[in-house]
């Protein structure tokens, strides 16, 4: 069984990634994200369809801008393109939607956050620190002693190298005193 704060740091590992997707989906050059864009619903197909509200087609009408019509391809080289969201708004929009909903709504979006909040069962269970990573990348450790120093030579200047055992590498070991370069055909 898991522990209160295991499901607490779950809970806003989680929370952190639907975050993120969220934001990549709100920032991207899709037709539904840019400010020129509208939807009409046509009664010939009982659908709506998006169309852009500044550019043109040949005819002079609305240029159709709708996923099912060839929109993405068109969306990602509009020079008209303007996203209507910014990474702020997002995430405050996301907060808002956790903060005021319950759990069966949340539900719908995010089952596996919802399963979540039950376990937890508290009146404000959605982490405060929203937007932050709960596990920010570690800055890698320097290999720990005993580890033996190459000095490889350049330019006729030695440069000390940590060589961490255990590990691949590929060395040619030349006596630092006598080496030279053997010459090659065709040099002069």
């Amino acid at each position: 069984m898991k522990s209160e704060g295991q499901v607490r740091h779950k809970l806003q590992q989680v929370t952190y990634r639907h975050l993120q997707r969220a934001i990549r989906t709100k920032l991207s050059r899709r037709p539904e994200n840019c400010t020129h864009n509208r939807r009409v619903k046509l009664p010939v197909i009982e659908d709506e369809i998006r169309y852009c509200h500044v550019r043109k087609d040949a005819d002079g009408d609305a240029l159709v801008c709708d996923e099912c019509y060839n929109g993405l391809e068109r969306a990602a080289q509009c020079p008209a393109f303007e996203c209507a969201h910014t990474k702020d708004g997002v995430k405050a929009d996301f907060t808002e939607f956790l903060r005021g909903s319950d759990v069966a709504t949340i539900a719908a979006e995010y089952p596996d956050l919802a399963a979540l909040l039950w376990t937890l069962d508290d009146a404000d269970p959605v982490p405060l620190d929203v937007g932050t990573d709960p596990d920010p990348p570690k800055a890698p450790e320097p290999p720990a002693p005993p580890y033996q120093i190459l000095y490889l030579h350049q330019d006729g200047g030695a440069v000390p190298v940590p060589f961490v055992p255990n590990t691949f590498h590929r060395a040619v070991v030349h006596n630092p005193v006598t080496f030279t370069l053997p010459a090659v055909e065709g040099d002069k």
